[in-house]
């Protein structure tokens, strides 16, 4: 499993919890990583994956650190379709780097939404019986009733 790939829970809490500095043992204790696992920290510790996710929650975060603030005097008003577009696709590389597929997908779902590939379809119910029997009771009215009668 990628080092960037979220791991399950707890071991992802586990994991983000020591990544943030926090030691091993209160990790363990607010993950609650060893009445899962039934497992010591050491134990967690060396479970698949949470070593390597570690390191990399470590190193990404210093990289967050450097990562762009929001777009400065960005409003409602100075948002256009083109630039929710750029938006969409800079998200959806960010995304894709960081294994957030679901989230790409999304993006990439908006996107296309925007440009127009997708049609909405809904499912609209039409109870006919009501509009037969309307026209039904009107077509029996115009119709003489000499006309119904069984002949003798």
């Amino acid at each position: 499993m990628p080092a960037n790939a979220p791991l399950a829970e707890p071991e992802e809490t586990f994991c983000r919890l020591i990544a943030r500095g926090t030691d091993p043992v209160t990790a363990y204790s607010e993950s609650r990583i060893g009445v899962v696992k039934a497992c010591t920290v050491d134990q967690a510790k060396k479970l698949p994956g949470v070593w390597a996710r570690i390191e990399w929650l470590k190193r990404t975060a210093v990289d967050e650190e450097r990562a762009p603030q929001p777009e400065d005097g960005l409003t409602a008003k100075s948002i256009g379709n083109d630039h929710v577009i750029d938006l969409l696709i800079k998200d959806h590389a960010i995304a894709r780097q960081m294994g957030q597929m679901s989230a790409a997908v999304k993006c990439a779902e908006l996107i296309g939404k925007e440009k127009g590939m997708f049609v909405e379809r809904s499912n609209v119910q039409v109870d006919v019986r009501h509009l037969i029997a309307v026209r039904l009771d009107d077509a029996l009215k115009r119709v003489d009733p000499k006309r119904l009668a069984k002949p003798e």
